[in-house]
């Protein structure tokens, strides 16, 4: 995803991103066990959209062991095809969830490497580079809106900032309830991006 001046961010990197807090500069806590299955599943959607994994009647499956040059998805991808049984998606990303460290720490690397983080704490972030994170929320806003397009990485993207309730911060409360259904509808026309609403809301009810 491309996200001013040029630079390619991942799902995972985007995804974090929106979850900074611009005023504590943690990452939102009200998220809570949700940050962990949204940034899981973010990991698992890249792997889907770089042709790393395949979706098979709802199974995560791999057809090689084939190293990707990227640690991040090298570590999960190894996981999934030494597994003797095949399991579903809302597996992996329940059990990617509990590798979130790991995954924070490989997504916090790569944004500090395009300069657009730097950290000041153990769990604290500066946004360095405010003008990619106001492109991520414009093309969110430009998906929900539907004014052109929508490729799947967007509506993926999508689905997750509404997944982990997200999308209040990223379209203000007025606007948010004016493209309520039209989000609703979105979401639903791409199969991946509805099952892995319909997957997150599943984990946060095992949550509560």
């Amino acid at each position: 995803m491309a996200s001013g001046g040029g630079t390619i961010l991942s799902l995972p990197e985007s995804f974090f991103l929106i979850c900074i807090n611009n005023e504590d500069h943690s990452v939102k806590k009200k998220l809570g066990g949700l940050f962990d299955f949204g940034l899981s599943a973010a990991v698992l959607s890249e792997m889907l959209l770089k042709d790393y994994i395949s979706l098979v009647d709802k199974l995560a499956v791999t057809f090689d062991d084939k190293k990707t040059g990227e640690d991040l998805y090298d570590f999960f991808l190894e996981k999934i095809h030494a597994e003797k049984k095949i399991h579903s998606l809302k597996y992996w990303i329940k059990k990617a969830s509990k590798k979130r460290k790991f995954i924070q720490n490989e997504v916090t690397a790569g944004l500090e490497g395009k300069n657009i983080i730097e950290p000041i704490g153990k769990k604290e972030y500066i946004i360095k580079n405010t003008a990619i994170v106001q492109n991520i929320y414009k093309n969110i806003r430009i998906t929900a809106q539907k004014s052109t397009s929508i490729d799947e990485r967007s509506v993926i993207l999508l689905s997750l900032a509404k997944s982990c309730k997200l999308l209040k911060d990223i379209l203000g409360s007025d606007e948010k309830q004016e493209l309520k259904e039209d989000i609703k509808d979105i979401i639903k026309t791409d199969f991946f991006s509805n099952k892995l609403f319909e997957i997150l809301q599943e984990l946060e009810e095992l949550e509560d």
